[in-house]
């Protein structure tokens, strides 16, 4: 795996990059980036990124590739034309393997002074392309270079055996969370976590019920049930089939993107409220000396079995010392019988659309909530498990697995399911080599019902919920909440509301509630624009740094949204810069701006207006498709004239330097105006000309 320390260039062509020239170590900085840095890292391999395009250069006055969508593109410069006018840089130092330069035909291709570099892959489809939806295949193997064989068989299965070892204690206190029968626990744990396995991507993530989707499902059902007079059993298997439906539909509209933008301050204040009321709640199965008792010797010996390391079940174990001691001294205490005793027999086929019409359109809300915290849940737990294993998940296939999933716990007397945090990370850490794991778990926790729903039954109440203040304790992630507080002042208090809406609203609420704080927050930074002067450094390059400026001819440099909500933060910084009374000349180049809206196209109108009253311009650079087309179409082009108008072209900062030639021809400026030095150095040679095919280049 290719190491590297940021992705301000993007992982898809980082591993391109590693793809055509091995294995090598990376360097990733912004602004400043030039020869002088280059020297000191001993640089044999860079790239650029400017205005979207991505850029190698095999040495630093080597040959230039222009790497895009549809290939790369050749021509040769040297690193001081290039750096001079970045703002994000990518550089990586050679290893000694990528040295070896390959032979004409071997994938290599010439540059114009007879150089060899390597030809870079034409570029993939997107993982989460209809085209890579396959959801039927089957990939067994670990990567393309590991077959999968019997021993890998043996691997998986004994995997899939410690995920069942912990699947049986779990899925019952999980349905104790939920206030549902016990047994709907552990068929929430079989066969949807087969579904799940044979159509997500992710070879570790196991289906089953989570501990705060537990306790959103119980609070929702339980108050349903009341008001509509029917079955929490019921209630809770039709709301599998909803939360199954929405994330099926989520995935096959490409909408996986959308859970990141829920924040992880959110997430963190709602995982920590739902942890303090599960310990809220299993109070009431501590409250005689003998519960007490046995629960707190459950959860010393969970956390004394759970030091010596990650192949010991330490649940498991646990709840079978204690239910064995339990049962040989005749302690007078509840079990898992006496609230529902456990069926030996297959998952029933149950049918969630018994329910009355009213009931399943109270449901839509719940559904909603639980689907998106189902799916935050198995966002992170995917997410985790990748940067640890190496492997490549596919945010909608992951969605489509885990919504069909769903949907077969609906019809074998299951309850809404998620991607299990505890049962994953030992699934990985015992071993596992694909997707067979979990789907062996699902398998062999029907046989585990099968066999031993005796011994299941005799599992002590207060055992489940001295194995819950653990795994309640251990969802509560004080470092990150520690550095969160710490943090912005935006993140504190999403962490905090949400936090205070688990134990004050509804948890389908305290879902909405932080959905809507994480909106604002988004919108809060969406509408970021970034407006900045250009300067002239001392080589006569165009900066964001200090420098020398013309107070005749300013030139800014704009970047981020121009919908708006970002409208006002452009008028204030074009507004500052008429101030000037000698301003004659303004640019503005647009080109790394996005999503110009009517509102952000009336302040350039009146800027425009303003500067011609006082007998200026307002020059517009580096203008894309899209905002020239809306320009046109509304008429504002026209006010501000199609002469004070220069679209993006192709080659480095050509749209600039025709602006630029074009303002110092017109109006008066100094022997010194730092401007014409800046000009003066684009006389080095003629710029190649690259076809941009992006419209973020």
């Amino acid at each position: 795996m290719l190491p590297y320390e940021s992705s301000l260039v993007g992982r898809k062509f980082v591993d391109e990059f590693a793809e055509s020239l091995g294995e090598i170590p990376v360097y990733i900085g912004l602004n400043g980036f030039g020869e002088q840095r280059a020297a000191q890292a001993d640089i044999d391999f860079a790239a650029i990124g400017l205005g979207g395009e991505l850029v190698v250069l095999t040495d630093p006055s080597g040959p230039l590739v222009a790497h895009f969508d549809r290939g790369p593109l050749v021509g040769c410069q040297s690193v001081r034309r290039v750096a001079g006018h970045c703002n994000i840089a990518f550089a990586a130092k050679a290893s000694q393997q990528a040295d070896q330069k390959p032979a004409a035909g071997e994938g290599a291709q010439h540059c114009s002074d007879g150089r060899l570099f390597p030809q870079f892959p034409q570029s993939r489809p997107r993982e989460d392309s209809p085209s890579a939806l396959t959801f039927g295949t089957v990939d067994w193997s670990m990567d393309k270079a590991t077959r999968y064989n019997a021993r890998s068989v043996l691997q998986d299965l004994g995997a899939g055996l410690a995920v069942a070892a912990l699947s049986i204690p779990q899925g019952v206190a999980y349905a104790l969370i939920a206030g549902l029968p016990p047994v709907m626990g552990l068929y929430a744990a079989s066969v949807p976590a087969i579904v799940a396995g044979c159509f997500r991507s992710s070879r570790y993530v196991i289906a089953g019920p989570s501990n705060a989707l537990s306790l959103l499902v119980g609070s929702s059902t339980a108050m349903l049930a009341v008001s509509e007079g029917v079955d929490p059993a019921s209630v809770a298997i039709a709301l599998a089939l909803w939360v199954g439906i929405i994330q099926v539909l989520a995935g096959f509209l490409r909408l996986g993107v959308a859970v990141g933008y829920i924040s992880s301050s959110v997430v963190l204040g709602y995982i920590t409220g739902a942890a303090t009321l599960i310990v809220w709640g299993q109070l009431p199965n501590l409250a005689t000396p003998g519960d007490l008792s046995v629960g707190l010797a459950t959860a010393l010996l969970m956390v004394f079995i759970g030091r010596l390391g990650h192949f010991f079940p330490a649940a498991l174990v646990a709840i079978l010392v204690v239910t064995t001691v339990v049962v040989l001294t005749d302690l007078p205490l509840r079990t898992i019988g006496d609230l529902a005793a456990i069926p030996a027999h297959l998952p029933p086929l149950t049918m969630p659309f018994q329910l009355p019409a009213a009931t399943h359109s109270a449901l839509l809300p719940v559904a909603i909530a639980a689907s998106v915290l189902s799916l935050v849940e198995s966002s992170a737990v995917g997410r985790s498990l990748a940067s640890a294993s190496g492997e490549r998940v596919q945010s909608n296939r992951e969605i489509v697995g885990q919504g069909l999933g769903n949907i077969a716990a609906s019809f074998v007397g299951g309850y809404p399911i998620s991607g299990s945090l505890t049962r994953s990370m030992l699934s990985y850490s015992a071993g596992a080599r694909s997707r067979f794991a979990g789907i062996s778990s699902g398998f062999m926790v029907i046989g585990i019902v099968l066999v031993a729903a005796r011994l299941v039954d005799a599992i002590p109440i207060a055992a489940l919920a001295g194995m819950l203040l653990v795994l309640a304790w251990e969802l509560v992630n004080f470092r990150a909440i520690r550095r969160t507080l710490r943090g912005s002042l935006g993140d504190s208090a999403a962490l905090v509301m949400t936090f205070v809406g688990t134990w004050t609203l509804r948890l389908d609420e305290a879902i909405y509630l932080g959905v809507a704080v994480s909106l604002v927050l988004f919108l809060r930074r969406a509408r970021l624009l970034v407006v900045r002067e250009l300067y002239v450094d001392r080589e006569g390059h165009l900066r964001e740094v200090d420098g020398r400026s013309c107070r005749v001819v300013r030139v800014l440099h704009a970047e981020g949204p121009l919908f708006f909500g970002a409208a006002g933060e452009l008028e204030a910084a074009l507004d500052e810069a008429l101030v000037d009374p000698a301003l004659r000349v303004l640019l503005l180049r647009l080109k790394r701006t996005q999503g110009m809206d009517l509102s952000a196209a009336h302040v350039l109108e009146e800027a425009a207006r303003n500067l011609r009253e006082r007998g200026g311009r307002l020059l517009l650079v580096g203008l894309l498709p899209d905002p020239l087309a809306l320009l046109e179409r509304t008429g504002i082009s026209a006010e501000i004239g199609p002469e004070n108008i220069f679209p993006s072209r192709s080659g480095w900062f050509a749209a600039m330097d025709e602006a630029l030639a074009e303002a110092l021809a017109h109006h008066h400026h100094g022997s010194d105006c730092p401007l014409m030095e800046y000009l003066a150095t684009r006389d080095l040679g003629p710029i190649p000309e690259v076809e941009i095919h992006r419209e973020d280049s």
